[in-house]
């Protein structure tokens, strides 16, 4: 087969990438309305793990105000992708219409104080020497939005590059705080996502995520 031949496809998976990636970055705001009050919330905390060789991601925000006094709930929204199987996809010339797998939850806003008191005494490595890029199977990422104007943290890293192993820890530690969040509380159907850039309509499998997913 001609590489001409294999062009077309990957322009599209490229595509597709592109649109993905800025869903798993996720929306500005989550509005949705309970009991009569409509909630409103920014990423707060925002957690994500990838792997470099199979193009696996699996993105963790949380959504609140921490600011209004009148806000007593949180949105966990997660998102996974899973690209090398949309890349087999294309290649076997079968049509892709992305449907990510994700789940949005809604749990008790003192949770994610709790969550955010685990980073206290954040310790971020800037500098460690040279490393082989993409040597690690795992990326891990971090954000934390407390106030979008003066308190950002974002920091990216590869699991086994050294100095990271109390960073390791907390991130670990909140992961499976959301985890057990995914799998435990209330979950949310009807909501609206504010995107800058995405176009058309986003659309879920509410169904088909689970915290187990690998591959």
């Amino acid at each position: 087969m001609n590489r001409n031949d294999n062009l077309p496809k990957l322009i599209r998976f490229l595509e597709i990438r592109s649109q993905a990636s800025e869903i798993l970055d996720g929306p500005s705001k989550i509005r949705f309305e309970m009991n009569g009050e409509d909630f409103s919330g920014g990423p707060t905390l925002s957690l994500a793990t990838r792997n470099p060789f199979e193009d696996i991601i699996e993105s963790r925000s949380v959504y609140a105000d921490l600011f209004s006094e009148l806000q007593s709930v949180a949105v966990l929204r997660t998102v996974y992708w899973h690209g090398n199987r949309v890349k087999q996809t294309l290649r076997e010339g079968r049509d892709y219409t992305m449907i990510l797998p994700a789940r949005f939850v809604i749990f008790p806003i003192e949770h994610l104080k709790s969550w955010l008191s685990e980073f206290q005494g954040l310790s971020l490595p800037l500098y460690n020497g040279l490393d082989e890029p993409g040597k690690w199977k795992e990326i891990r990422q971090l954000r934390i939005e407390l106030n979008y104007i003066g308190w950002v943290v974002e920091r990216g890293w590869e699991v086994g590059v050294p100095g990271h192993a109390k960073l390791n820890k907390q991130w670990a530690m909140v992961w499976k705080y959301m985890s057990d969040a995914l799998n435990n509380q209330p979950i949310l159907e009807t909501f609206t996502e504010g995107f800058t850039s995405v176009e058309g309509q986003v659309l879920y499998d509410l169904e088909m995520y689970s915290t187990d997913l690998k591959g």
